[in-house]
């Protein structure tokens, strides 16, 4: 098992796909409108990523812990109250993707 942990592994996942070069940011800032619920702050992020990162609340998001993926939604939704449910089960999505792919590199031996 490598030195580095899963959520580390994540962290990083997540920090080099979401940056874009200046380059790329201006091309699409006159031509794109984005709500307010659209763009996340580091704060909304970190309260998602601190949710997660309880054994307890990682545990209800395995197979098995008869708890629903909407009923989890429901419950980070009342954490984050700036965001409607909808971007937060994309978010949420997105995360457990981004989870899941750290969790395969972290397992692989080489």
């Amino acid at each position: 098992m490598s030195s580095i942990s899963v959520w580390q592994r994540f962290e990083t996942t997540i920090s080099s796909s979401s940056v874009m070069s200046d380059q790329q940011q201006n091309r699409f800032t006159p031509t794109r409108y984005h709500s307010q619920h659209s763009i996340w702050t580091e704060d909304e992020n970190e309260q998602l990523i601190q949710w997660l990162e309880d054994p307890v609340n990682l545990q209800k998001t395995k197979k098995g812990s008869r708890m629903s993926k909407k009923m989890i939604i429901t419950k980070i939704a009342i954490q984050i109250p700036t965001k409607p449910v909808v971007k937060v089960s994309y978010k949420y999505d997105n995360l457990i993707k981004s989870y899941k792919a750290a969790a395969k590199l972290n397992d692989q031996s080489g």
